[in-house]
């Protein structure tokens, strides 16, 4: 009965005011280290953030776009032109506009997805086919589509 009446007035064991002590003052010097060092964290912050935009700088330097391209004209009677590019993944693209490519005639480009040998590939899930009708901003949505793709392996590197 005595320890049914001292629980009621003192629900705390020993045990549990030992271990709210213990979690008050790790709390207390948690933020004292913190309050502390409250400038070095900004520093870091600053610094991840920095780190942060000259990686996507440098990142956006490497995606390459319609503007990258350079066309070669390859027959001025029938005014055809296309430019190759291989990315860093090891896939490329092929751009070409003529009157026999689809939408040449309207000014358009048709794109085609170039595996790592510089060969016309179907087996991404961008196109299982070429790419037509294409203004310059849809050939840039796809080139970077494709330069998003896995690096792909090339034959000398399964062997």
């Amino acid at each position: 009965m005595l320890k049914s009446i001292l629980t009621f007035l003192f629900p705390k064991t020993i045990a549990s005011i030992k271990q709210d002590t213990m979690n008050e003052y790790w709390a207390d010097e948690d933020r004292r280290y913190f309050e502390s060092n409250e400038e070095r964290w900004k520093e870091i912050d600053d610094y991840e953030e920095m780190m942060r935009i000259e990686s996507e700088q440098e990142l956006e330097s490497y995606v390459k776009t319609f503007d990258d391209l350079s066309f070669e004209t390859m027959n001025e009677d029938i005014k055809w032109i296309r430019a190759y590019m291989k990315f860093y993944n090891g896939y490329g693209v092929s751009v070409v506009q003529g009157p026999h490519s689809y939408g040449g005639q309207r000014g358009l480009y048709e794109l085609a997805v170039l595996d790592s040998d510089g060969e016309i590939t179907y087996g991404t899930h961008i196109t299982d086919d070429v790419l037509g009708f294409l203004t310059p901003d849809d050939v840039t949505r796809h080139m970077i589509e494709i330069q998003e793709l896995p690096i792909i392996k090339t034959n000398t590197q399964t062997k």
